[in-house]
């Protein structure tokens, strides 16, 4: 509304879309800004810690992210984002009266912040011991995470990385979960060019060095819950997973 009053008071101004310039200055990393994305990382790790300890049958969600949130604001983090999902059902904030259940998943999506740059971590567990499709999704979700981190390299199509990660999940019969786009950039907010998940068209764009990524980011939506696993990767000769940790499915 006020972008229209603006305009139709202002007609001989000319409006220019910065955004594009903008994002493909931010794609490309300095030193500096890798640094500051690096110690990111590590909190966002404490953050998953903590996620490990807190996680119980009976708690709610929001319980869960005042826990997670503490932690890592008293590691750093000044403005950190923090979604805990004990339910199928896509939402963006944690509800007070959604609990941890016994036979289901509950997702963990960090983005930590340091000197304002983001580093991202996901990690799901399940409350259980899993069966049939939840067995499947696990196993298909550690297959597309090393495929990502494999097969991620400068010069490769994002797109090619994707068709693999697809052929994954239509071998255990678990398309009608997945959610196409697997990774996206992380700096000044926690998602940022290039976005494949839901610019199509990036999809075709390759890594290249200085940019930093998180995969995998497109989760499986089953029933049972949010299965995900993604981590912060900057991308140079060698590829720095800055949120490594190795985690259990099963809680």
């Amino acid at each position: 509304l006020f972008f229209e009053l603006f305009k139709a008071l202002n007609p001989k101004i000319n409006i220019v879309d910065v955004r594009p310039l903008t994002m493909s200055l931010r794609m490309l990393k300095e030193e500096w800004e890798i640094e500051n994305i690096k110690v990111a990382g590590e909190i966002a790790v404490k953050g998953i810690k903590k996620a490990l300890d807190v996680i119980k049958e009976g708690k709610s969600e929001l319980e869960v992210v005042g826990e997670i949130t503490g932690e890592l604001m008293r590691n750093g983090s000044e403005h950190p984002q923090v979604y805990v999902s004990a339910t199928p059902r896509i939402h963006a904030e944690p509800f007070r009266d959604v609990y941890i259940e016994k036979e289901k998943f509950v997702s963990v999506v960090i983005g930590a912040d340091y000197n304002n740059y983001y580093a991202n971590i996901t990690r799901s567990f399940f409350l259980g011991k899993p069966e049939g499709r939840v067995k499947d999704a696990i196993e298909a979700m550690d297959a597309a995470y090393e495929i990502a981190m494999k097969e991620t390299e400068i010069g490769v199509k994002f797109r090619v990385v994707e068709a693999k990660i697809e052929g994954v999940y239509k071998d255990l019969n678990l398309l009608d979960y997945y959610i196409a786009g697997y990774t996206h950039g992380v700096g000044l907010l926690i998602e940022e060019d290039p976005i494949t998940t839901i610019v199509v068209a990036q999809r075709s764009m390759e890594p290249e060095k200085g940019m930093v990524l998180a995969f995998v980011h497109s989760p499986l939506m089953l029933p049972e819950g949010v299965v995900k696993k993604e981590d912060t990767v900057i991308i140079g000769d060698e590829k720095i997973n800055v949120t490594e940790i190795d985690t259990p499915w099963i809680l």
